[in-house]
């Protein structure tokens, strides 16, 4: 039953992954940029309906008189990442991967020197008054595809873009950084030469990969006297709120199964935080 599931697991995730590339050909086919040749957005088009063809094979899904408008909706969160069994190019898991029988849609996750069956937890933190302004969870364990969804709910839950954003060294990668420029946020996010710029697999560390000019410009940014300001606010910000969290509160662990019930608990834990705020803010007004 177990090894069913983790098949029906790993053909959907590479389904997924296989839809990602045919809306990204589809994208090239339909570009206005004049630097693309006509042949080029041919390619591009066939190579898309090849793409959804073989995702269909692997997780069919069902459309009326075969209109790409009659997908279904994406789920609640879907922009979240989450993990994907690693799979062979025909969508069957391969020897490394893995389903834990308690709860299939957790995840195995490093953490202090050890590994453990976890979700991810991340939150988003006003710097002035330590109050949660976005809240996310998902299995995946990298940080880095966290920072774009993440602050995004920051931006559509206070309706205004941040003016500047940081995040410790889990969350870098240059389109990251190109991400929060576009918004209009400034990014400091910390750099460390044992991390790789934005990868999550076992693959050799390529130097002309690594030292990109955004790391580079960063590194310089963070070292400068306003960036190493910036940065250490994380520890007036963020830092104190998983503490709060964790040591004042006592929540360590999550207390269900299943990805949506531990979402739910999570957004749970960051709201009632913002109450314990909020009241004693309100309590230390002088009446």
């Amino acid at each position: 039953m177990h090894l069913a599931a983790l098949k029906k697991e790993a053909a959907q995730g590479r389904a997924s992954e296989l839809r990602q590339q045919a809306e990204a050909h589809r994208a090239t086919s339909v570009s206005e940029d004049p630097t693309i040749a006509p042949r080029t957005k041919v390619a591009a088009k066939t190579l898309a309906k090849q793409r959804d063809a073989q995702a269909d094979l692997l997780d069919p899904i069902q459309r009326e008189d075969n209109d790409d408008s009659d997908l279904p909706p994406p789920a609640v969160d879907a922009d979240l990442p989450t993990h994907r069994p690693p799979t062979t190019k025909d969508g069957k898991p391969t020897g490394k991967a893995q389903r834990n029988f308690t709860d299939p849609e957790s995840k195995i996750m490093f953490r202090d020197g050890g590994f453990l069956q976890a979700y991810n937890g991340q939150l988003a933190v006003d710097e002035d008054h330590q109050i949660i302004v976005a809240a996310a969870l998902s299995n995946q364990a990298p940080d880095a595809e966290y920072f774009q969804p993440l602050l995004k709910r920051v931006v559509d839950n206070c309706d205004a873009v941040p003016e500047r954003v940081t995040g410790d060294s889990g969350f870098f990668s240059s389109a990251n950084v190109h991400y929060a420029e576009g918004l209009g946020a400034e990014p400091f996010i910390a750099v460390n030469r044992n991390r790789r710029d934005g990868t999550t697999g076992d693959e050799p560390l390529h130097l002309d990969s690594y030292l990109t000019e955004e790391r580079e410009q960063m590194r310089a940014l963070l070292e400068s006297e306003r960036g190493h300001a910036a940065y250490a606010r994380r520890k007036a910000t963020v830092e104190p709120v998983f503490g709060q969290i964790k040591s004042a509160r006592g929540f360590r662990q999550m207390s269900f199964r299943g990805l949506f019930k531990n979402r739910l608990e999570w957004l749970f834990v960051a709201a009632t935080h913002n109450l314990l705020k909020l009241w004693r803010q309100a309590s230390a007004v002088p009446a």
